[in-house]
């Protein structure tokens, strides 16, 4: 595996591929309380209902989602 290519090229189904991440930065004490993390690469905005949408574009693009 190179850096370019950051999963392997033949992959076994049931398995997990987590690319290595690199410590970067990290929040205060403080600020990772208030985040629910330490690392501010996690962080990402919540928008209520945004799971719905998803689920409701899932439904108009494929047909029935189970």
């Amino acid at each position: 595996m190179n850096e370019s290519n950051l999963f392997p090229y033949k992959v076994m189904y049931g398995h997990a591929y987590v690319p290595d991440q690199k410590l970067r930065k990290v929040f205060s004490p403080e600020d990772a309380l208030k985040n629910g993390t330490l690392f501010p690469e996690l962080v990402s905005m919540y928008n209520p209902g945004q799971s719905m949408e998803v689920i409701e574009f899932l439904r108009e693009s494929r047909g029935e989602f189970r």
